[in-house]
């Protein structure tokens, strides 16, 4: 893939590359998305209306009331839950899709062309967005959130700063560049998704029609003094506008540093750390909501273990028992292991 030009135009070796053949009345042919990667984060995870207009406010219990005991004729003092409010942002993915009005009209199936590269924008800010979720900072662009790598990526940081619990990351063995898998327990006032009020949610794509561009094209000249330049286009207009907010830290189990190649020590799969990260969330994974996410590599992984054990305890893969589309889902011990194929295999170690 890395020989094929990014231009920001469409080539005449493009518009031919959609066709069968050169003959004039050849087929359009269906485009194979060999570049669509699978968001299950996007699909599983809920998402609710904000209390604010580009933010949500939730608040998480710090401390405790501690009752006292009490004799006879004796006082018992009164004590106080406290509170801390968190804030989350919401960001805002927008793309637009542009195709030029007289390249689309020649085509054979005009409405299936321009749905083809309206498709494409659709996949990636699909993808930008479980990227996001995943990797999001916004120390290196503003505008973005923070996603779950970035808010745990160390081995010692205590969920809600409870040093009572288990910090959120446990570690592998892995070294270099590895991979990571996210076992979490989804809901509200759990870790969930948000959106601005007064919106619909989700991807909203929007057709505006033919318009006119107008540019200023250096071509066009009349003397020294640059003319205005004028296109019809077709315009779709996309918007993607959601943040992400973890109420409940515990909520959140990373097992980082894994070796992504399989069958590679040190480093490689162990389930003993998934069970760890299981125990330690609030549902010790029966919780409804609980989800774990891999990548394909470490997928990859886990199901030549599961085939690999003469008795196996931990995995099942039955197609009755699939999601709610019948397709096989594996699980452990219970729990759907689902293919994210955005967790990436180049992670840095954590420490």
């Amino acid at each position: 893939m890395a020989d094929v030009p990014n231009y920001s135009w469409t080539t005449f070796g493009d518009i031919l590359n959609n066709y069968a053949t050169l003959d004039a009345r050849s087929p359009w042919v269906s485009v194979a998305r060999v570049l669509d990667r699978t968001t299950p984060l996007l699909k599983v995870l809920p998402f609710i209306s904000s209390n604010q207009i580009m933010s949500n406010i939730a608040t998480r219990t710090d401390t405790l009331p501690v009752a006292s005991t009490r004799q006879w004729n004796s006082f018992a003092t009164p004590t106080a839950s406290k509170n801390t409010p968190i804030n989350d942002g919401i960001m805002n993915l927008e793309d637009y899709s542009e195709v030029d009005k007289q390249l689309c009209g020649i085509q054979n199936d005009p409405t299936a062309w321009r749905m083809d590269q309206d498709a494409n924008h659709i996949e990636g800010i699909r993808q930008k967005a479980e990227s996001t979720l995943l990797y999001g900072s916004i120390a290196t662009d503003p505008g973005s959130i923070n996603g779950l790598a970035t808010r745990f990526n160390s081995s010692s940081q205590y969920p809600n700063g409870d040093v009572t619990w288990q910090p959120n990351v446990i570690l592998g063995g892995g070294s270099g560049s590895v991979t990571s898998a996210w076992i979490l327990e989804l809901g509200p006032q759990k870790v969930y998704g948000i959106y601005p009020p007064n919106t619909a949610g989700g991807l909203m794509v929007e057709d505006l029609g033919e318009v006119t561009k107008q540019g200023s094209a250096s071509a066009v000249t009349s003397g020294s003094v640059v003319q205005n330049a004028y296109m019809q286009m077709y315009l779709t207009h996309l918007q993607w506008m959601f943040g992400l907010q973890i109420q409940d830290e515990r909520c959140v189990q990373r097992v980082a540093n894994i070796n992504p190649v399989p069958l590679s020590s040190p480093g490689d799969f162990d389930e003993n750390l998934f069970i760890e990260a299981i125990e330690y969330l609030p549902g010790r994974g029966d919780a409804p909501g609980t989800v774990i996410l891999v990548n394909r590599a470490l997928m990859t992984q886990i199901d030549i273990r599961a085939v690999s054990q003469k008795i196996n305890a931990y995995y099942t893969q039955d197609p009755a028992d699939g999601n709610i589309w019948g397709r096989r889902v594996v699980r452990f011990q219970g729990i759907p292991i689902l293919l994210a194929e955005k967790i990436l295999n180049t992670e840095t170690a954590v420490s």
